[in-house]
């Protein structure tokens, strides 16, 4: 062992020292530390918890980072045979990926009762449900957490419960934690009255977890997903709740995707859906399946800046009753540059002029309708891609009308020479006669001429077939 506690002259180089004696009473007192350590390394050596804690307690002192490496020690009678300790100005950082639950067990008798601000975990010490607990509640000046585990369980946010933490930090070794314990983890997060910052790397983010952070009072909160960023969340929830929106308000996300267990979602908070989706401000991609269209709901979409938009219904597509309000919410999209729509009849649609691509799908269209959509297009000053797929029918007292296809050759054509517009998919769809249902028809000699100004026929794209 090299020390050199007496020596006034300070060295510009890192310091090793490197302890590896099969001798116990060389471990009766902690080391003499030189002012600039770095690096400490015991192998092969045999010492108490409490030698390990009073040297532990002494690299947290330091004003520069110290690192601690165990190898092959025994500790009270445990065998660590790997661990690494970073400590730095009262926080400290541990890191294992290999120890088994009776080593961490004395691992958290060593941390007992240090003066530590800062204290950063890994998977491995966080098993042991029955010391750890006890050990967190012993670091009365702790207020800065960060752990670092693949799944949660009970014990952890039992662990948790109830500490006087201002910062807390949850994510996987391999950057996202999964969450199977969503209730556990919400009374445990609502324990921590002083927590003001949460951040939370998780693999999926669950209507749960996303509940279990309702009602905390903190200043900041950071969500992400495995690749450092939550660009995408999907909600599969039947009936939505002032909760579920404050919970995804302000969230730094791209791309959001709102459905119900069985296909929709019912929306009775029109107000609160609309505050949270304008506080999206990343948001690039929207995409909403509800059972029931109501003018509030269309009013929630009003202004937001997305850049593409999927609406769709109760068996696939929507029966819109507030057709002007719809057209009003779509014009203020000002960003959007690609509109996806599934309808049960066709409506008058307002395009914004930002507008790139556009897919309609309608179970039934008439003649005058899609000469309608025509004109629509004709304002476009940008190129437009257009896919198009409906039914040549007509809804009459609930019952589908078939209507001729040749009914709609000349304003097919038409569309064709529009300047701004690019046909990629123009498909009519049959009415199957048992079940008074429009389906494409791939035998019918219509159907394969119905289809003009083909590009690119791309099925990977919005599809009526994979919602009808």
């Amino acid at each position: 062992m090299f020390t050199d506690s007496s020596s006034s002259v300070s060295s510009t180089l890192p310091v090793c020292i490197v302890l590896n004696s099969a001798n116990p009473a060389q471990c009766a007192d902690p080391p003499p530390l030189l002012p600039c350590i770095e690096r400490i390394e015991l192998e092969d050596i045999t010492c108490s918890s409490t030698w390990l804690r009073s040297l532990f307690s002494t690299l947290l002192t330091l004003e520069q980072n110290a690192v601690c490496i165990l190898t092959e020690v025994s500790c009270q009678g445990t065998f660590i045979d790997s661990a690494e300790l970073s400590c730095f100005k009262k926080t400290l950082a541990y890191y294992n990926g290999y120890t088994s639950s009776p080593e961490c067990d004395v691992l958290w008798e060593v941390l007992h009762g240090l003066n530590i601000k800062s204290l950063s975990l890994d998977t491995s010490i966080i098993n042991c449900a029955g010391s750890m607990p006890q050990s967190l509640l012993s670091l009365t000046h702790l207020d800065t957490l960060s752990i670092k585990v693949d799944d949660d369980s009970p014990g952890l946010w039992e662990a948790l419960h109830g500490l006087n933490i201002k910062s807390l930090s949850l994510s996987g070794r391999y950057g996202y934690l999964n969450v199977h314990n969503a209730d556990s983890m919400s009374q445990s997060l609502l324990s921590l009255t002083h927590l003001d910052t949460l951040s939370i790397k998780a693999n999926n983010y669950s209507l749960g977890l996303l509940e279990a952070l309702h009602g905390l009072n903190i200043k900041s909160l950071s969500l992400s997903g495995g690749h450092g960023g939550l660009y995408t969340l999907s909600i599969k929830v039947d009936d939505d709740s002032p909760g579920l929106w404050k919970a995804l308000h302000g969230l730094n996300i791209k791309s959001l995707s709102l459905c119900g267990h069985y296909g929709y979602l019912n929306v009775h908070n029109a107000d609160s859906m609309s505050q949270s989706l304008s506080s999206l401000t990343h948001l690039d991609t929207l995409s909403i399946e509800v059972f029931r269209y109501y003018p509030g709901l269309w009013k929630a979409l009003h202004g937001l800046n997305i850049k593409s938009l999927i609406l769709s219904g109760q068996y696939g597509y929507l029966n819109v009753k507030h057709a002007e309000t719809i057209a009003q919410s779509l014009s203020s999209l000002k960003q959007l540059e690609k509109l996806s729509i599934f309808l049960r009849t066709y409506i008058d649609i307002k395009l914004p002029q930002s507008l790139k691509y556009l897919n309609i799908y309608c179970v039934t269209l008439l003649p005058s309708e899609l000469h309608e959509l025509v004109g629509t297009l004709s304002a476009c000053t940008r190129t437009v891609e257009c896919k198009l797929e409906f039914g040549c029918a007509s809804f009459n007292d609930a019952r589908v009308k078939s209507i001729p296809p040749e009914e709609y050759i000349s304003i097919q054509q038409e569309l064709g020479t529009l300047n701004h517009v690019a046909v990629k998919r123009f498909q009519i769809l049959h009415r199957r006669r048992k079940t008074n249902i429009c389906e494409y028809n791939a035998a019918s000699p219509w159907s394969v001429r119905a289809i003009c100004g083909v590009q690119d026929d791309n099925t990977d794209d919005d599809n009526v077939n994979d919602v009808a």
